[in-house]
């Protein structure tokens, strides 16, 4: 299962930019379960998911989607910061 580290995300990120989406599909139905489990855009994540979509638009859906991904993992409260 493909968690939201943003290491992992990056990675992704760069090894679509250099081999396209094609070439990690298996991933993908990971990152859009999480994508989904977070609320991200549903119009993004599911031009994300669609096999039959340009890769163009599916790089940039990814994109947009692990941006938000991000920004939420950087703005979530961190456990250690609020034990009592």
């Amino acid at each position: 299962m493909f968690s939201t580290n943003l290491l992992e995300l990056d990675a992704l990120a760069w090894h679509i930019a250099d081999h396209g989406v094609a070439t990690v599909e298996d991933d993908l139905a990971g990152v859009v379960t999480t994508f989904r489990r977070l609320g991200l855009s549903p119009t993004l994540t599911e031009l994300l998911a669609d096999r039959t979509a340009p890769e163009i638009a599916r790089a940039r859906a990814f994109g947009e989607l692990a941006a938000a991904a991000a920004s939420k993992a950087r703005h979530a409260p961190t456990p250690a910061l609020h034990a009592a």
